[in-house]
């Protein structure tokens, strides 16, 4: 056997040797694996507590909406936005119309800062002008 043959070979048995150790150890079955900790959110003592805290109304809940037309040639089409922001409303929280969606969400008493996010489509993220618009519905 040669020195390559050798090393090769005491490499692939110390590898085989470590990973059958992860497959037998009981420190890597699930039976020991805790469990997630409670959610807790510290609340100002003073406030009332709402229904919109920390988990939200729908807690895991995801709604995913696409559509092809809403960006063509890196030129946004804001009415598609709008339909796509209306029906993920709608689907998000099982109401017919898209004020009463929001209204879930936001009161008329409430101030709502909006956060712009400068990733993706480079000229559509810089518009502030376009967020405003695609953000009117639920203000009507």
């Amino acid at each position: 056997m040669d020195r390559r043959a050798f090393v090769k070979r005491s490499c692939l048995g110390g590898a085989a040797l470590f990973l059958d150790h992860f497959r037998t150890s009981p420190a890597y079955t699930e039976d020991l694996i805790p469990p997630a900790p409670p959610i807790h959110v510290n609340e100002p003592h003073l406030t009332d507590i709402s229904l919109l805290r920390m988990p939200g109304l729908y807690p895991g809940r995801v709604v995913e909406i696409a559509d092809e037309r809403s960006i063509v040639g890196n030129r946004v089409s804001q009415p598609i936005i709008r339909q796509m922001l209306e029906q993920g409303m709608r689907e998000l929280t099982g109401e017919k119309s898209v004020r009463a969606a929001w209204e879930r969400f936001i009161e008329p008493k409430d101030i709502v800062g909006i956060k712009i996010n400068p990733s993706g489509a480079r000229p559509a993220a810089r518009r502030r002008r376009l967020c405003v618009k695609s953000l009117r519905q639920c203000c009507r």
